[in-house]
């Protein structure tokens, strides 16, 4: 019954409406498990930020260290010489938390959409009673 209501008031929306709301779940459903992840196991993921963190050429390079109990991360790109051309690791926390960001909008907007193309079916007799 829940889902019938949910289909019927999506039938109803306009798609900029539908992405409205896919943006509002992501960005209220993105944030946990990317800090999870990142505190779990944050070289794997900073990782794969390094094709636009650091420019062609260059490497990037990961650091992980412990002090007073917490883990602190830089990552810096270094080019073929060894020399560092940058320090990236804001910019890779960004374009992570941006790759979180996109998975969960598209998700969301893929059963919303899906949602509004099932309640779209309905009979309009259905929706009256």
């Amino acid at each position: 019954m829940l889902i019938k209501g949910i289909q019927n008031q999506l039938a109803r929306k306009t798609i900029p409406q539908i992405m409205a709301r896919a943006v509002f779940l992501a960005l209220v459903c993105f944030g946990a498990p990317a800090g999870v992840l990142a505190a779990l196991i944050p070289g794997f993921f900073y990782r794969i930020t390094r094709w636009v963190s650091c420019p062609k050429g260059s490497e990037l390079v990961y650091y992980e260290w412990y002090e007073a109990g917490s883990t602190s991360v830089t990552m810096t790109c270094q080019n073929a010489a060894g020399q560092m051309v940058g320090e990236r690791t804001f910019l890779a926390f960004i374009v992570y938390l941006g790759i979180f960001f996109l998975i969960f909008f598209y998700c969301a907007l893929i059963v919303l959409l899906l949602l509004r193309a099932w309640g779209q079916k309905t009979k309009p007799a259905d929706l009256q009673n």
